[in-house]
């Protein structure tokens, strides 16, 4: 009789929250405040370090140009073609994206509706396979808190 009960409790539905898919906007509210992994943006878009789409955040380091005024660039890196989600703390961070020579249109950036207050820009990316370049500021703030992440969502924690 035992092993009767635990068999019919094994076949019940065995999905709980933490398979199924979290939206992308919600998992960065989540992660507001985790610092993740430093990356050093360049003065200049070559060299810029290349950050793969991740569900862990990134601050990101801008270069001084000597008055106090903080920019530069990074890479975003799309092994295939990826609908990707861009989110910032830092409002009117995000100048332009670049595919190769030519500048990609970006959309009118709008506020992650789970947390507006904290990220207050977001941009989703239609991008091919290959590497963009990505050009921050100017700002007076050094640093920001950034995520780039499929727009596919992920398992839930």
């Amino acid at each position: 009789m035992i092993l009767l009960t635990f068999l019919l409790a094994c076949t019940g539905d065995t999905t709980t929250d933490s398979t199924a898919d979290e939206d992308p906007a919600e998992h960065a509210c989540e992660q507001v405040g985790v610092p993740g992994t430093a990356v050093t943006a360049t003065a200049e878009p070559e060299g810029a370090p290349a950050v793969e789409p991740s569900e862990d955040p990134l601050t990101v380091t801008l270069v001084d140009d000597g008055t106090g005024v903080f920019s530069g660039y990074i890479s975003l890196h799309a092994d295939v073609a990826l609908d990707a989600l861009l989110f910032t703390d830092t409002p009117d961070i995000v100048a332009t994206l670049w595919d190769g020579e030519t500048e990609v249109g970006l959309a009118e950036p709008g506020p992650n509706e789970f947390c507006p207050d904290e990220l207050p820009e977001h941009w989703p990316l239609a991008l091919a396979e290959g590497t963009y370049t990505l050009e921050l500021g100017p700002s007076a703030t050094d640093t920001l808190w950034l995520m780039y992440l499929s727009a596919a969502g992920h398992v839930a924690h």
